[in-house]
């Protein structure tokens, strides 16, 4: 029978070692794993809950479209009347006698000139 070797004899205590040292690696690969897995799930709610956020701005955007365009036809409307409105005539009226229309008129009536 061979001699053995100092050598020889720590193989399987450094084997044990290296196995021990694989363990430990997978249980902590298992648990970065398991983090990993608990904040994607996180990120997932996070992406969910914003999606609903903007689905609901994105309706909001759209009632507010359809109001301002109903204000913009409200609008067009009071600018173009047309003959066939009751009591519009299409043109514009004088201002009253009282009223000053030119920087003329501003002047006598500060004056107290009245033409």
């Amino acid at each position: 029978m061979p001699a053995v070797s100092g050598l020889d004899r720590s193989r399987p205590a450094a084997a044990g070692r290296v196995a021990e040292f694989g363990r430990d690696l997978i249980d902590v690969l298992k648990e970065q794993m398991h983090e990993k897995d608990r904040q994607l799930g996180v990120k997932d709610q996070q992406i969910l809950a914003l999606n609903r956020t903007l689905d609901s701005q994105i309706e909001r955007d759209r009632e507010t479209n359809v109001l301002i365009k109903g204000l913009q036809e409200q609008v067009f409307r009071l600018q173009a009347p047309t003959d066939k409105e009751p009591g519009v005539s299409g043109h514009v009226q004088p201002p009253p006698s009282h009223v000053a229309t030119s920087e003329t008129d501003l002047d006598q009536s500060e004056q107290g000139i009245t033409g």
